[in-house]
């Protein structure tokens, strides 16, 4: 069947299309986007059944909407089973949340009834922590911040523009742990804003910057644990930085927690979901891409275990898949359905969050 859209429907930002697709099933709306008089990317709402779609009267030059796995094909998609939109209605998460907003570009408190406490710009973050002063740190592409309440900056990094910042930890020091991407580095930073130690991190020198590595941790007795995104890895250094262990990952590792036990809780980006290893490097505990009910796993970017022991899983929507599930999702031991994060209104693509003491 055809579709078409009513004359005073507006999507910020797009340029609405109408009427010019139809498919052998559901019906699908579909936008474009211009820059520059270029058509920058493509969304489509409605059908997630994958059918093939056929052009119907479509501009001159206009090419039918990419699969939904496809780079810059934006999706705001419903599940099969409750419909096309339905996933845009908010549901609040019940916890209060500190949320990074890759895609959104912003870094928020979220209360538990899923209001926006508050909120600050940045550009791309990943890692963010709500200091016992109040203060929120996090770490963007070119740097890391800390601000306060009030929007001022009380400590900032800026890094070299030839390289990418994917990740920060406040350390028991003072100074923040930053993952610099390109020289391929951990880094310590001082509270004057300078280098206080490099960890030089044993990565395929090919891999580019972007790919290198995501969420590193330094451990309570000084170890590092780094997602080796690229080699599809977590390695394990020492204090100094020698190797200590390389555990192989099936997927593009994003984050990586090591429990209390010593097991290591991975985050696999586009691979096998979340994994739990133990020491040996044997897998004791996992979470599917599509083990979740109502919640398939399109990138697990970043993992918590709660002290009750459950685990919060955040699904990252880039890479065409905007709006089609909750953003977070928290299961128990039994990979049941506790709760999850929605709100595609306020938050485009979450990749981290912390849950405030």
């Amino acid at each position: 069947k055809t579709t078409s859209i009513e004359p005073n429907f507006n999507l910020d930002g797009y340029e609405v299309i109408g009427n010019v697709i139809k498919s052998d099933g559901e019906a699908i709306h579909c936008w474009r986007h211009s820059q520059n008089g270029v058509i920058a990317d493509n969304l489509r709402v409605g059908d997630n059944t994958f059918k093939n779609v056929i052009l119907s009267g479509a501009p001159k030059g206009w090419e039918p909407p990419m699969p939904p796995t496809a780079k810059n094909n934006l999706n705001a998609m419903g599940s099969r089973a409750s419909g096309p939109l339905s996933s845009l209605v908010p549901k609040p998460f019940g916890r209060r949340l500190l949320v990074s907003d890759y895609v959104g570009n912003k870094v928020a408190i979220v209360a538990a009834d899923g209001r926006i406490e508050w909120s600050t710009p940045a550009e791309k973050p990943q890692d963010s922590w709500l200091l016992p002063n109040g203060n929120v740190l996090f770490s963007h592409v070119k740097g890391a911040k800390e601000v306060k309440p009030d929007q001022s900056v009380a400590w900032e990094y800026v890094a070299d523009a030839k390289t990418e910042i994917q990740g920060c930890q406040p350390l028991a020091d003072g100074r923040v742990l930053v993952v610099e991407c390109g020289p391929g580095r951990l880094l310590e930073i001082g509270r004057d804003g300078k280098i206080a130690k490099e960890i030089k991190v044993p990565l395929t020198p090919t891999i580019r910057t972007h790919e290198q590595m995501r969420g590193c941790r330094k451990t309570a007795d000084g170890r590092y644990l780094v997602s080796a995104k690229g080699d599809r890895a977590v390695l394990e250094l020492s204090t100094d930085g020698k190797l200590l262990r390389s555990q192989p990952v099936n997927g593009d590792v994003h984050d990586v927690r090591e429990l209390a036990n010593g097991n290591w809780l991975v985050a696999l980006g586009e691979g096998d979901g979340v994994v739990e290893y133990d020491k040996s490097g044997k897998v004791v505990w996992n979470v599917g891409r599509n083990e979740v009910t109502d919640n398939p796993l399109f990138l697990a970017s970043s993992v918590e275990r709660l002290p009750n022991g459950n685990t919060i899983v955040m699904n990252w929507l880039g890479h065409g898949h905007l709006g089609a599930t909750a953003q977070i999702f928290e299961v128990d031991a039994q990979k049941k359905l506790i709760r999850q994060f929605t709100d595609h209104r306020q938050f485009t693509s979450i990749n981290h969050i912390q849950v405030p003491e």
